[in-house]
């Protein structure tokens, strides 16, 4: 199954390595990824496997601390 990793700005060769490597790891991905970007998240990375979200990025975190002080 395809997946896809979007990233704030262009990811580097290794830090390319280390999301697939969050993405095998963390949700059974494999394979070459489509990449994005999204400035939008601040900093950090998005990986949607399937219906499978695993948000990493600064701008998840914020949204989080937003809501649990609201």
């Amino acid at each position: 199954m395809n997946y896809t990793i979007t990233s704030a700005t262009k990811l580097s060769s290794s830090n390319l390595k280390a999301a697939q490597d969050v993405a095998k790891a963390k949700l059974g991905a494999t394979g070459t990824p489509k990449l994005e970007v999204d400035s939008s998240l601040i900093a950090g990375i998005r990986i949607l496997y399937g219906s499978s979200l695993l948000d990493l990025s600064l701008a998840a975190r914020i949204d989080s601390i937003k809501s649990s002080i609201s």
